[in-house]
């Protein structure tokens, strides 16, 4: 005998699984010309945060913010032809101005994201100014600033300098900042994620030290500071065993009391 209140309840069933596939299907669309399906991304929350976060770094024209958004070495290529690559935070801050030309700033912060164009290796701001590639992190999925193409019109200008970048580390759950002043005194600047780099940090911590271990190639800096009984100690790799993960270069650690408590690896 049929049941109307079964198959009631069989069809609120259905709906609810329906609607329950559809909530967890990512949306990977950005728009005609990019679907971040193609380079293995699962939804385009992620590269909406990124976008938000250059759009901002490079409206501030701020140096730390964008060595944090970018993948080093980073590849510049000038409309002569020639090239060069930025190694390093420090590199980056030197010739910001260069690499990062009103052009080029103009390029991404006019960009409408529904119109942006990507294929399987990579995303593309402008008519190819700006390159973007997805870097498997960690945890999530990372968006990275990976190559820029110049415009001919020699279009410079200086950068405001304010400190001089040392080092950068996007750990799994925070952003450090390494840089120091002009008298030398070193400081780290933290971001808790998801947090934006173009607001206040929420650890800041002045007058650390700064050592150095290893030879030649092999030296690497290890910078320490101290807030209250808690220790955090920035390494950045020389020469490794290769036992750490695929595209880090160093490591985070908080230290209370003398006694390590956390340890993440910086991407």
């Amino acid at each position: 005998m049929f049941n109307m209140g079964d198959a009631m309840s069989r069809v609120v069933v259905l709906l609810l699984v329906l609607a329950a596939r559809v909530a967890f299907a990512g949306d990977t669309v950005l728009g005609g010309a990019c679907d971040l399906a193609v380079i293995g991304a699962s939804d385009k929350h992620a590269f909406l945060v990124f976008d938000k976060e250059l759009r901002r770094a490079l409206s501030r024209q701020d140096v730390a913010a964008m060595a944090l958004l970018v993948r080093f070495p980073v590849r510049v290529n000038h409309a002569d032809g020639s090239k060069i690559s930025l190694n390093n935070a420090a590199a980056l801050q030197m010739r910001f101005a260069e690499v990062f030309p009103p052009p080029v700033r103009s390029a991404v912060l006019n960009q409408k994201p529904e119109e942006i164009f990507c294929k399987y290796t990579s995303i593309m701001y402008g008519n190819g100014a700006v390159w973007i590639e997805a870097v498997e992190g960690a945890v999530t999925q990372r968006y990275r600033v990976t190559a820029i193409n110049l415009p001919a019109v020699d279009t410079q200008t200086a950068a405001h300098k304010t400190s001089t970048l040392a080092y950068v580390c996007d750990a799994e759950k925070h952003r450090v900042v390494i840089d120091s002043d002009a008298s030398g005194k070193v400081r780290y600047r933290a971001w808790n994620k998801p947090r934006f780099l173009t607001d206040h940090p929420d650890m800041e911590a002045t007058a650390g030290t700064k050592s150095l271990e290893g030879t030649d190639a092999c030296t690497q800096a290890i910078w320490s500071f101290r807030k209250g009984n808690t220790e955090f100690v920035v390494r950045e790799f020389g020469c490794t065993d290769g036992a750490e993960p695929a595209g880090t270069t160093g490591e985070l650690a908080v230290l209370v009391d003398g006694r390590p408590q956390q340890r993440w690896w910086c991407w």
